[in-house]
């Protein structure tokens, strides 16, 4: 059974793609649009459930870890390659009523040929030592497990 962190957080490594070269919620004028889905494809929308003090944390992982992760395998693997570019992070604009903040991870279409597990990717890019240490990361900063839905394009 997948860990919903784990699709959470494969997720926010094609979102991140989009926000590379500007800050933390910007997006540079020359960014990409990510891949949108077609009527009936399947779309998975990840609800993070990130600690007040964590944030910086959080981005941290999405941004510096995450995406240099996708980013590095993507050239010499064309599924990590669709991960990404078929996923996108959306920052949250005010802090939740229980203290949190939500970042969400849409991937329009859902890639279904592979896992988004966080581990093997990067266990693939850095290294198992490496991987345990970005996935406590990763753990570390939600308040409690990520929600995951499964939906598909509706025609509009």
């Amino acid at each position: 059974m997948r860990r919903a962190c784990c699709a959470a957080a494969m997720l926010a490594a094609g979102a991140c793609s989009n926000v590379a070269a500007g800050t933390a919620g910007e997006l540079p004028s020359s960014a990409p649009v990510p891949a949108r889905g077609v009527v009936g494809d399947t779309v998975r929308v990840i609800i993070n459930h990130v600690l007040a003090d964590k944030r910086g944390q959080f981005e941290h992982f999405t941004h510096e870890v995450l995406l240099p992760a996708m980013t590095k395998m993507a050239p010499v693997d064309s599924i990590s390659a669709r991960q990404m570019h078929q996923a996108r992070l959306l920052h949250p604009t005010r802090m939740e009523p229980d203290s949190t903040y939500a970042y969400v991870f849409i991937v329009d279409p859902v890639v279904t040929s592979r896992s988004y597990s966080f581990p093997d990717l990067f266990t693939r890019a850095y290294g198992s030592q490496k991987a345990d240490e970005y996935m406590r990361m990763f753990r570390e900063s939600l308040a409690r497990p990520s929600d995951t839905y499964l939906v598909t394009n509706a025609s509009w």
